[in-house]
């Protein structure tokens, strides 16, 4: 006698192979989906330690090149003043002129005690009123300072001081280019 395989409602009628076949199929699909998952985490923790790099070589990026730029600067303002007293304002104008070239330096100006300026790399502001382009709190400065003006460009300014007074005020625009990280 042949007994007959009572199956319950619902249950699927599959041999041994079958469910070997079925379970399989699962445990692969669990492994897949598994894997892709582990994937895009790390995927996702990449780019958070990547952005977090970025963040921190731009802040580095920013210390040194005030720093280099405050020194520049320095450097630039003595050599301004040592032309000044000797009233060679050629020399100056030259400094600036040579001092513009340098790469990311976009303008050079130096203005009086009063606000005017007296020589430009770009010379149609000469003669003109500083505080009609910049803001005349610069002029005030009695120190050198760096200032991010956006996110692409960079004030740096401060006094010429001669032996007694105040000769004027040295001001540079300097570009700043983010790291990206490309």
């Amino acid at each position: 006698m042949d007994e007959e395989v009572k199956s319950k409602p619902g249950m699927l009628k599959l041999g041994k192979t079958g469910w070997i076949i079925t379970i399989s199929l699962l445990i692969i699909g669990g492994l897949l989906l598994w894997k892709n998952i582990s994937e895009k985490r790390l995927v996702k923790n990449y780019a958070e330690k990547e952005q977090s790099i970025i963040e921190k070589a731009n802040l580095q990026l920013k210390a040194n090149r005030s720093q280099t730029m405050d020194l520049v600067h320095m450097t630039l303002v003595w050599a301004i003043r040592s032309e000044m007293l000797r009233g060679n304002m050629e020399a100056v104008d030259q400094y600036i002129i040579q001092f513009v070239k340098e790469k990311d330096i976009e303008q050079v100006l130096l203005a009086d005690p009063s606000g005017k300026i007296l020589l430009s790399s770009d010379k149609k502001l000469e003669g003109k009123t500083f505080s009609n382009f910049y803001p005349s709190i610069i002029l005030d400065a009695n120190k050198s300072m760096v200032v991010d003006r956006d996110s692409t460009s960079i004030y740096v300014f401060g006094p010429v001081m001669g032996l007694s007074k105040k000769l004027g005020t040295l001001l540079f625009i300097s570009s700043a280019k983010p790291f990206k990280g490309e």
